[in-house]
């Protein structure tokens, strides 16, 4: 939780500091403030779910993989949820509108800052998917938030997105997505 993450913080307990070596190692010609807010938004698989596919995993193994470095919770997404169940609750208002255009703005050209690594490193390779998937649903939920609907194209494609957005790879998965498809599904769903 945040109020133990800054107790640990309180304490100088370095609880991240294996996040930040691994940003730093997988960053190369990248922006690092892009890579941190990609691996920020990730969450590692509930219930021991990750070492489903790893059968092999054991103690002697290297912690270098992205499960390896995420948050069980991502307060970035957390409290993007909690701004969506604001919205579908009260309605949008102007500070609301303001919080939820600054985070999806922030979003959206993540992947094309960050596409040139998962090219050059095996590491994070594999979450590309994710990626795109962020950057696309950030922006077709700016987009219905601003027109309300979707075009044709936009619909036939978020279906396949919806897809790829939820998915499990190497232990983890999109915390955001979840909430991005309820707002977009709830825009829909008023037409």
């Amino acid at each position: 939780s945040l109020g133990f993450s800054n107790y640990l913080n309180e304490i100088e307990v370095d609880y991240n500091g294996n996040q930040i070596e691994f940003i730093k190692s997988v960053s190369n010609d990248v922006s690092v403030s892009d890579i941190s807010s990609f691996i920020e938004i990730l969450e590692e698989v509930k219930y021991y779910g990750r070492f489903s596919s790893d059968l092999n995993h054991n103690i002697d193994k290297p912690l270098d993989k992205v499960a390896d470095v995420v948050s069980p919770e991502s307060m970035t997404s957390y409290k993007f949820g909690r701004l969506v169940d604001e919205l579908l609750e009260n309605g949008m208002s102007d500070d609301l509108r303001l919080s939820l255009d600054a985070q999806l703005n922030e979003w959206i050209p993540i992947y094309r800052s960050i596409e040139p690594a998962f090219k050059k490193e095996d590491k994070i390779a594999s979450v590309e998917v994710l990626a795109l998937a962020l950057s696309d649903l950030a922006k077709i939920s700016a987009h219905v938030m601003e027109s309300g609907t979707l075009t044709e194209d936009e619909a036939i494609y978020y279906t396949k997105l919806k897809a790829n957005a939820k998915r499990e790879i190497d232990g983890v998965f999109l915390a955001p997505a979840v909430h991005m498809i309820k707002l977009i599904d709830s825009y829909r769903q008023e037409l």
